[in-house]
């Protein structure tokens, strides 16, 4: 297995997406109900959202053994929300064979 690919989490893309149009809500229904300070200071910090860090690792495999069989194997899971995905595929050696004749 290697393990050297670390991406953006699908899952907490859209978490983190939506804590910001939830965060741009509140500050826009918090005009003109709070000090002017306060609302620009509100509005600086919904403008510059703290960038998504890389919590999905992925770890993948291939190749064909000494029989002929080929496979696949590819896993990701993400650090932070538990996100996991998992995609394995073999092919029978007599199909490579085949196809090399």
């Amino acid at each position: 297995m290697s393990a050297d690919n670390w991406r953006i989490c699908p899952k907490c893309k859209i978490k983190h997406e939506e804590n910001i149009a939830a965060n741009q809500r509140r500050v826009s229904e918090s005009y003109g109900k709070i000090p002017s300070d306060k609302y620009m200071d509100a509005v600086r910090e919904i403008q510059n959202p703290k960038p998504l860090e890389q919590t999905l690792r992925e770890d993948y495999e291939q190749g064909i053994d000494e029989d002929g069989e080929y496979s696949c194997l590819y896993r990701a899971g993400c650090t932070v929300c538990n996100f996991s995905f998992t995609f394995s595929t073999k092919i029978e050696p007599e199909t490579v064979f085949k196809q090399n004749k």
